[in-house]
């Protein structure tokens, strides 16, 4: 791998890209997908942590290897690594978690849309394997949840992916990938409904044409659940008019997920 990139691959409306997968690749080739997603600035990456033996290991990866240093809502950071059969010769190989993210992402956007996380003990599941390198405890799991790496957890029922934080250090909404999958979303069909106005006349009946179909557009994102409240503007000062411009403003609230359940128990005489 020498870093080299097609400048073709960067035109948004000819190749839409929502997700960039790891794939046990060295520090140089992560650098170089983080580098990717910044230019293009609508889809995620999962990087792995490699091939790793212990949540010790795992979490010195995410400190020493260059690869995995960042600080970005765009990139997730997922662990564990995988024992499975080759059905076609026989051979046991080893695979890191996005081998299995190949297969869930699409899953759960098709059947329950972009939005929504792919991870917990409903939709996160996963099977198919021989072995993993360990099933961290409740400490551990907190260990890799303030490091920003997602884990696999597994109780007598099933194996599923326990978390989805983004390796944003700061904590916000979009330490959440499925808030930031469906924000990357939501910007490029806004654009993409945008660009249809370009070359119109920009004068007030464009704009409240424009604006009816924004607001149209932004519900969908309250109806399927992604946020709280979402409100848009297409709007342009008088110097944006001289200067052929007209600008799209977007404020929402996004739901928001659970990640704990606290139990408490009254007993009354």
């Amino acid at each position: 791998y020498n870093g080299e990139l097609n400048p073709s691959i960067l035109d948004k409306l000819q190749w839409p890209i929502d997700v960039v997968l790891d794939a046990n690749y060295d520090s140089n080739t992560k650098i170089a997908i983080q580098n990717f997603i910044t230019q293009r600035g609508d889809c995620v990456a999962m990087l792995d942590v490699g091939f790793r033996n212990t949540v010790a290991d795992t979490l010195d990866q995410r400190s020493s290897n260059a690869g995995l240093q960042m600080s970005d809502y765009k990139v997730s950071i997922f662990g564990h690594n995988f024992i499975i059969g080759d059905t076609y010769n026989g051979l046991d190989i080893k695979v890191t978690a996005p081998y299995f993210l190949a297969k869930k992402i699409p899953v759960i956007d098709n059947a329950k849309g972009i939005q929504y996380p792919f991870v917990g003990p409903r939709d996160g599941v996963i099977s198919g394997f021989k072995a993993i390198n360990f099933y961290p405890n409740e400490f551990e799991k907190e260990d890799l949840y303030l490091a920003q790496i997602n884990y696999v957890e597994k109780d007598p029922k099933r194996t599923n992916f326990g978390s989805q934080l983004t390796s944003q250090v700061q904590n916000s909404a979009l330490s959440d990938i499925n808030n930031v999958r469906a924000l990357l979303r939501l910007k490029r069909e806004v654009e993409y409904i945008m660009n249809e106005y370009r070359y119109t006349f920009n004068d007030k009946i464009t704009l409240d044409d424009a604006n009816y179909e924004l607001g149209q557009y932004l519900q969908k994102w309250v109806t399927n659940r992604t946020c709280q409240s979402i409100s848009g503007k297409v709007f342009r000062s008088d110097y944006d008019r001289q200067q052929k411009i007209a600008r799209v403003r977007i404020e929402l609230v996004f739901t928001g997920i659970i990640e704990r359940i606290f139990t408490d128990i009254i007993i009354n005489r």
